[in-house]
């Protein structure tokens, strides 16, 4: 699979503050969360890949294109929905789209046309005659994902795309993105603090704190060093539960038994060994994947 970004010694400083510090990192096409605290270089970063701000020193590549020397190039291959209201009040969401389009290089009356199909996919073909400035915040939410389609780029980066809208909006929006990523193959950068939109969403997350990056976790097979395990015990439960904690195994379960177990890699063996010596019988044992809240806090978690 072919790098959508890759970055190498990448730095960027605001004075004498650093907002990245010789991040290096490569990501794979497909659907991306990028996740971090505030303050942790992420707007940087998607100010250098849409070539806002020069890429200077390190080394970035975006689709295979040097972003250095290329930046012109990259925001014709981009759509930016950025999470600040960038619209132009006054104009209609079809006339505001269509500019949208001009600015991306299309004619006129590709613009236009584009601008009507980008809206109705998004779901506002019913409002698109509709003054922009009438629009809710959730409507405003997808205006700027329309807008961001509206030249077909084989990119979107997405910034806070659900903020300020409803369940059911918020619902709406991350079918539509994962449909734009699965069906219509698009490239995403998801820039959120939703955690579970990056889950719903995407297929990894690129995690940035303090300036670095903390490295790219592939969602489907996310771990902690350590075996976690959703286990159901019979038996001596207690006497098992005082044999694992001597010996480094957590365990927590309820009164019934049910509850989790977590151990070193690759001694599940001896884990059920050490059950059935104190009486205990492991009836079932299930692996368990570690949730993104658990990783993303592990990731960040200031060092000591």
């Amino acid at each position: 699979m072919s790098a959508l970004i890759e970055a190498r010694e990448l730095s960027f400083h605001y004075g004498s503050r650093a907002a990245l510090d010789s991040v290096s990192f490569s990501v794979p096409e497909g659907a991306t969360g990028l996740l971090g605290p505030n303050g942790a270089g992420k707007t940087t970063l998607v100010r250098l890949i849409v070539g806002h701000l020069p890429v200077s020193p390190g080394r970035l590549w975006v689709q295979g294109t040097d972003a250095a020397d290329n930046s012109r190039i990259l925001r014709a291959a981009i759509g930016l929905a950025p999470e600040g209201d960038v619209l132009v009040p006054g104009l209609s969401g079809v006339a505001y789209v269509a500019y949208a389009g001009r600015l991306s290089g299309l004619s006129r009356r590709t613009a236009m046309d584009r601008a009507h199909m980008s809206l109705h996919h998004v779901g506002l073909g019913a409002d698109r005659y509709r003054r922009v400035e009438e629009y809710s915040k959730g409507m405003r939410q997808r205006l700027k994902l329309a807008q961001a389609l509206v030249h077909d780029p084989p990119f979107l980066i997405l910034d806070e795309p659900t903020d300020g809208m409803d369940p059911k909006g918020r619902d709406e929006m991350l079918e539509l993105l994962a449909n734009l990523a699965v069906d219509h193959r698009k490239n995403l950068l998801l820039c959120t603090h939703i955690l579970d939109d990056v889950q719903r969403v995407c297929q990894r997350a690129l995690v940035i704190s303090r300036g670095k990056s903390m490295g790219v976790v592939d969602l489907a097979s996310a771990s902690n060093p350590v075996d976690t395990y959703a286990v159901s015990l019979a038996g001596a439960v207690d006497a098992f539960a005082a044999s694992a904690a001597a010996h480094g195994v957590g365990l927590r379960v309820d009164a019934s038994g049910e509850g989790e177990i977590t151990f070193a890699r690759g001694e599940v063996d001896s884990v059920v060994a050490m059950a059935r010596m104190a009486g205990a019988e492991v009836q079932r044992l299930i692996p368990a994947r570690e949730r993104l809240e658990d990783m993303f806090a592990r990731l960040v978690r200031p060092e000591v």
